[in-house]
């Protein structure tokens, strides 16, 4: 239901009255771009590929305004430019708060406000656990698990001083729950990540934020094909199809996700459909974690 609280952030697809809007709105019209929210302030961090570049092009899609952040804002020109619109590119180191709070800062008044936190940054460093590193360790945490606790607190303030019922989604991964060689740091610093945003939301409901989780499967993009699948020509079909030598049992769906599966739940969960979920995890992943 649209409440007096949202009035005038949700556009009405169909007819004036919620109970139309209900009938009217298919949950895949959202997942497909439709413009169903218009007009909201986005920010997506993590945006120059991948699961965040993706989130980008969504969101613009679905008419909202974004706000583009990665550690390099020279990384995102051809995106932006891509984008169009008012999309804005922004820089910021997540493990920092200085840097975090200037990004909130700079967003509030490039835009009038921010009503939609996107987290998708993250870095992935796989090693053997006797060889990892207390820095791959202490890195791996300060992207995936500070970074989160850094930007999640900056937008909630923002949005409680503003008296806004803002929306935060933050990326996960399936192995936040399942277990994987040679990702010790990584899966442990996601399974940080989700219980910390379930903490989060429990705390933030009064307020009218909601906080939820995308957990993915194993997804299409420069992180995974570059790094874990590096040099292995074989190694899609082996994630897809399972290598019991590696404990993977493979992907139901028959395919990897690509990174606008991943946007589109994202998608789904700032937008009107989502109003009364907070504290999910939402896994996108063709069944992996199923088997």
């Amino acid at each position: 239901m649209v409440t007096s609280s949202t009035a005038g952030r949700w556009r009405h697809v169909a007819g004036s009255s919620s109970r139309r809007i209900a009938r009217a709105i298919d949950p895949l019209e959202i997942a497909n771009g439709a413009r169903v929210v218009d007009g909201r302030v986005v920010l997506v961090v993590g945006a120059s590929g991948g699961i965040g570049a993706a989130c980008v092009r969504a969101f613009a899609d679905a008419g909202q305004r974004v706000a583009a952040a990665d550690l390099k804002q020279g990384t995102m020109g051809a995106l932006i430019a891509e984008v169009g619109g008012p999309t804005t590119g922004h820089s910021v180191d997540v493990s920092d708060p200085a840097s975090v709070g200037r990004l909130i800062d700079e967003v509030e008044v490039a835009h009038g406000g921010l009503d939609v936190l996107v987290n998708a940054a993250g870095v992935l460093r796989p090693a053997p656990l006797l060889e990892t590193t207390i820095e791959d360790w202490d890195r791996t945490f300060a992207v995936n698990a500070r970074g989160m606790f850094l930007l999640s607190q900056a937008a909630a303030r923002s949005f409680v001083r503003r008296g806004m019922p803002g929306r935060i989604v933050v990326y996960a991964s399936i192995v936040a729950r399942i277990a994987r060689p040679n990702n010790v740091a990584y899966c442990a610093s996601k399974a940080a990540v989700v219980q910390a945003a379930r903490c989060m939301a429990l705390e933030l409901a009064p307020m009218g934020v909601t906080v939820n989780v995308v957990s993915p499967g194993s997804t299409a993009t420069a992180m995974l094909l570059g790094t874990q699948m590096a040099g292995d020509r074989n190694a899609r079909e082996t994630v897809v199809h399972g290598d019991l030598a590696a404990w993977r049992l493979g992907i139901p769906i028959g395919r990897l996700a690509e990174a606008s599966d991943q946007a589109a739940a994202a998608v789904f969960l700032a937008g009107p459909l989502a109003g009364h979920i907070t504290g999910h995890e939402l896994i996108v992943d063709g069944g992996q974690s199923l088997v």
